[in-house]
């Protein structure tokens, strides 16, 4: 690595203040993925579906918002870039998103379906919000400095769900003592996910600026749909002349797609086949969000140091 790169990936954060802002909105989602997988699971199989139809729905239900997702990520990041709009989508969708969760918290479990129809709608809001959140990166922190300023941004999320996470549990704990319903426990805890997420969101949706340039006059709707659309058709007629590039979103597909698979259906398994109750799931989890906080910063120094191909690498034999 040559000394202007190491000097890059050690020197202060250019933008803190930008940095800290971006980096919060990883603490404030975290609450969703991380309830995700324990409260709102335990939701879903216990209550709202007990039996055979909630094991079924819970990951139809992901799949189907991660399809969607997949199919407008592309489209809505094309639109966002034709107006320079970023930030709206992010704020769009966050609010959207954690509005969806409230909403899971309000909804009756008598009302099984809209109960799912929130869910899905939650999920796919919550992946979408993703791709506008990620492309402030490379606008924030310079070149040398990504690894690290993106390894915060884990950190910092690693935290903020661990804390949703006690809070969640401190609600059933508390429950548990008063008598109160397993049911009105959960949504509690859903509540807080959803107003977790809204309110942890501020600082990124109020500080956080659109620093691509803006055409000299805002498009309409639907001719800046036009130019997305077109933009869209030319990067996929384009990716045979880019294969490195194919051949890395194809892998990324199987390996990072297949975690996050694994991870979503491994609660599942802890809590039908191990018998996990929602406490001892919740403890588990805990206790893989404190130990993901300092791998995530040492695989961001590590990464600046010594290169991402390497460190991916490691990660991926371990």
């Amino acid at each position: 690595m040559s000394e202007s790169s190491t000097a890059s990936s050690t020197r202060p954060l250019d933008r803190p203040r930008e940095i800290f802002a971006w980096a919060m909105y990883d603490w404030a989602n975290s609450a969703y993925s991380t309830l995700l997988i324990t409260i709102l699971l335990a939701y879903i199989t216990k209550i709202v579906m007990p039996g055979k139809w909630g094991l079924v729905v819970w990951p139809w239900g992901l799949s189907l918002s991660m399809i969607v997702a997949a199919l407008l990520s592309p489209l809505l990041g094309a639109l966002a870039d034709a107006n320079a709009s970023k930030l709206k989508w992010l704020t769009g969708t966050t609010i959207l998103g954690a509005g969806s969760a409230v909403l899971l918290a309000a909804v009756p479990p008598e009302r099984p379906w809209l109960v799912i129809a929130a869910f899905v709608i939650t999920s796919l809001f919550f992946e979408l919000s993703l791709g506008f959140y990620n492309g402030f990166l490379p606008e924030i922190a310079s070149p040398g400095q990504l690894n690290r300023v993106s390894a915060y941004g884990y950190a910092l999320g690693y935290i903020g769900g661990a804390i949703a996470l006690l809070l969640a549990m401190g609600v059933m704990f508390l429950g548990n003592l008063s008598g109160l319903p397993l049911a009105d426990q959960l949504r509690i805890c859903l509540l807080i996910m959803g107003l977790w997420w809204g309110l942890f969101s501020l600082p990124t949706l109020l500080i956080l600026r659109d620093r691509g340039v803006p055409p000299e006059r805002k498009l309409p709707f639907g001719k800046a749909m036009q130019k997305a659309a077109g933009e869209v058709r030319r990067t996929l007629g384009n990716v045979k002349q880019y294969k490195i590039l194919a051949l890395f979103l194809l892998g990324f597909l199987f390996y990072n797609d297949g975690i996050q698979t694994v991870i979503s259906q491994a609660s599942v398994f802890a809590q039908e086949e191990i018998h996990f109750s929602v406490g001892e799931l919740a403890l588990l989890i805990l206790m893989i969000q404190v130990l993901a906080f300092p791998g995530a910063m040492l695989v961001g120094f590590r990464a600046d140091r010594l290169g991402q191909k390497p460190t991916q690498m490691d990660c991926l034999v371990v």
